[in-house]
C-alpha cells in the first residue's frame, strides 16, 4: 500500500482540526454546581422601626446542614460594600455599613455569623440582597398579624417565622441559586414557632 503524501496529511489534519473547533463551539462550558442546595435568608423585625433587617444569609442543605469554609483572608471590606451598591443602597436591608471592628455588619453579622460560610464578602453583600428583593413586601406596620396570614404572603412553605413571647422575632425564606423563593425543606419548616396571633 502506497504511503500517503504529504498534501493527503495535510487535508486529514485539517478536517480533523475544522470537526474539533465544531465540536467546541457546540460543547457548553459547564459550571460546576455549588457544593449546597439553596440559600436560607434570615430577617430580623425591628419593632420601634417597623422594618425587616437581613441578619443572616447563608448556603444550606436540604437536610438543613450549613457547608463551611475557612475562614481565612475573608475580612468585609469597603471595596465589597461598593460593588455591592454602596452604603445608602444597602443602609435599607442591612445597616451599619462602614467597615469597622465593632459596627453592626463587620461584628453582629459577617465576623460572628458570616465569615466562616461558604460563601465570600461580595458574594454574602450581593446575594442577601438580592435575596430580599425576590421577596414579597410583607406590610408589617405593628399591632399583631395572624401567623398563617403572614405565611402566606410569602407563599405557603416559603416562610418560616419565629416567634419570642408572642411576638414575632424573625422570618426565614429559603432561595435558589437565581434567589428566588423556594419551598424550604420539611426539617426547616419544623422549626417555625410561630402560632395564632402574633405581635409585630
Amino acid at each position: 500500500m502506497p504511503a500517503p503524501t504529504s498534501s493527503l496529511v495535510a487535508m486529514l489534519l485539517t478536517v480533523l482540526l475544522a470537526c474539533s473547533a465544531a465540536t467546541a463551539r457546540i460543547m457548553p462550558i459547564m459550571k460546576p454546581p455549588p457544593p449546597y442546595d439553596m440559600y436560607i435568608l434570615t430577617q430580623e423585625w425591628q419593632p420601634d422601626q417597623h422594618n425587616l433587617k437581613i441578619s443572616s444569609f447563608v448556603p444550606a442543605n436540604l437536610d438543613g446542614s450549613l457547608p463551611q469554609a475557612s475562614c481565612k483572608d475573608k475580612e468585609l471590606t469597603m471595596d465589597d460594600i461598593t460593588k455591592a451598591g454602596g452604603e445608602s443602597a444597602l443602609e435599607k436591608w442591612i445597616g451599619g455599613m462602614r467597615p469597622g471592628p465593632q459596627n453592626y455588619l463587620t461584628k453582629q453579622i459577617w465576623v460572628d455569623g458570616m465569615k466562616c460560610s461558604a460563601l465570600t464578602p461580595s458574594e454574602w453583600i450581593a446575594g442577601s440582597v438580592e435575596a430580599v428583593r425576590a421577596l414579597p413586601a410583607p406590610g408589617l406596620v405593628g399591632g399583631s398579624i395572624d401567623a398563617q396570614q403572614l405565611r402566606n404572603v410569602y407563599g405557603g412553605g416559603a416562610a418560616v417565622l419565629e416567634c419570642t413571647g408572642g411576638a414575632l422575632s424573625h422570618i426565614r425564606t429559603c432561595h435558589d441559586f437565581k434567589f428566588a423563593p423556594i419551598v424550604c425543606p420539611a426539617v426547616l419548616l419544623a422549626t417555625d414557632s410561630c402560632t395564632g396571633m402574633i405581635r409585630i
